[in-house]
């Protein structure tokens, strides 16, 4: 949906015929439109009225490629907005326009916040954007996880949930409650504690670690799907024997009382589902993370609740199964997470030091692809992982989310583009881009008419 043309002629107001013409084009799905990437942003200025204006060039993208991405942006799924995956009311306060050599897009700070950090980390995470050259993605998603606009969070947990399964547009539909919960992954990821000198999600999630039914990312995938309509987790009776105990909180000791109801055919598992109790979810998980559970039973609780899905198998390209290696990352990545760390080497170390338990975790889910490689054949995932993560700039990166809570992800710009280096995010913008033919079809549909679309 992502590569199609997103001009909506409510706002064109174009005669029937071309109408119709649009909507065949709009509905036509060609794979070949384009790809999405990042831009340099060649001048950013302040307006009086506390807006931005960002200068592109137009030898990097045309007039009508920022009005289509901006129409994505303001677009609905769901009866949610893109962008802020959420309802809001009426249409967002952007403009564009061309001159000779630019085009200029007028935004508020707000916005453009959004879309840097939020919109930026779902383009950051799309197969396209580093089908060449591939800029590592767990920053991106840590940095989401940390900010406090909701919006920004959210395409973060889209992002996991994406790399993990098929479930890509979950983050639209979660209540305040759930997010609270998923937000303290980190926590409780901290609190499983260590064993044999490694964290114990670690060793959880290396022991199968290639497997598509991974046990860890299965438990994983049931905190950051909560159970919607006919959905269900699964709980053992290991963990559902946990519910008795006398200081368990009153919900799930009920559902303990009342287990021979939710009893599967097997015999062994039981539904939990949120259509008889609402509340089973947030009280599940904060019981884990609550001081009268040890660090092993709370593991043991965590890892006795799973989905019954497939995590995303781990697969490479063809030319990667023929011995080929991953293209080489450009060392200016790594020059970008070095100077932000000597930038940063006066700061104290902050409070929310779980997070780079998170960071890591996203690192180990991102390379389980590469772990296939011939060159990784005969060496055991705890070593390919300790390897690769050099590779992935994970000492600078760790070392960044210790000392603040914000920072610029490094991004990566097409290759056809002169200006072909890497950038921070607060250097670069987001876009989709079209085709020749795709963007000369447009224009002959939309004429003039398409100046009017963000005056």
């Amino acid at each position: 949906m992502i590569r199609r043309i997103h001009l909506n002629n409510r706002f064109l107001r174009l005669p029937d015929a071309k109408s119709d013409e649009l909507s065949e084009l709009r509905t036509a799905g060609k794979r070949d439109n384009g790809y999405p990437c990042f831009l340099r942003i060649q001048k950013t200025e302040n307006t009086d009225d506390g807006m931005k204006l960002l200068t592109f060039s137009q030898e990097d993208i045309s007039y009508l490629e920022m009005v289509n991405t901006m129409a994505y942006l303001e677009s609905k799924q769901d009866c949610k907005n893109i962008l802020f995956m959420s309802a809001i009311v009426g249409r967002p306060r952007w403009q564009v326009f061309e001159t000779d050599a630019h085009v200029i897009l007028k935004i508020s700070p707000s916005d453009l916040n959004v879309i840097q950090y939020g919109w930026g980390c779902t383009i950051a995470c799309y197969k396209r954007t580093h089908r060449y050259l591939k800029a590592p993605v767990y920053p991106w998603v840590a940095r989401a996880w940390m900010d406090t606009n909701m919006s920004i969070f959210k395409h973060g947990i889209g992002c996991l949930v994406s790399t993990i399964s098929h479930n890509k547009c979950i983050a639209m539909h979660l209540g305040n409650e759930e997010i609270d919960i998923i937000r303290k992954m980190p926590q409780l990821l901290a609190k499983f504690g260590k064993k044999n000198g490694q964290y114990v999600w670690e060793s959880a999630l290396l022991d199968k670690y290639l497997h598509p039914d991974n046990p860890f990312l299965l438990s994983l995938t049931s905190l950051l799907i909560p159970p919607h309509n006919n959905d269900f987790m699964y709980i053992t009776e290991e963990g559902v024997q946990m519910f008795k105990d006398p200081w368990a909180p009153e919900v799930l000791r009920d559902f303990y009382n009342s287990r021979s109801r939710h009893a599967c055919k097997d015999g062994k598992t039981y539904k939990l589902t949120l259509r008889g109790c609402p509340s089973l979810y947030p009280t599940l998980y904060n019981y884990m993370l609550s001081s009268e559970l040890s660090a092993a039973r709370s593991f043991a609780l965590f890892m006795s609740v799973q989905k019954k899905r497939q995590v995303r198998a781990a697969v490479l390209g063809k030319r990667d199964r023929h011995g080929s290696q991953l293209p080489v990352k450009p060392v200016d990545i790594d020059r970008i997470y070095a100077d932000a760390y000597r930038n940063l080497l006066d700061r104290t170390f902050t409070t929310e030091t779980n997070i780079c338990h998170l960071a890591k975790l996203l690192l180990y889910i991102e390379i389980r692809k590469e772990y296939g490689l011939p060159m990784y054949k005969n060496m055991p995932p705890q070593e390919f992982c300790k390897v690769y993560s050099v590779d992935m700039h994970w000492e600078y990166v760790q070392m960044i989310l210790c000392k603040q809570t914000t920072f610029d992800p490094a991004v990566q710009l097409p290759k056809k583009s002169q200006h072909y280096k890497n950038l921070t995010a607060s250097e670069a913008f987001p876009v989709l881009t079209l085709n020749a033919e795709t963007r000369k079809r447009t224009m002959d549909i939309c004429g003039a008419s398409i100046y009017k679309y963000f005056q």
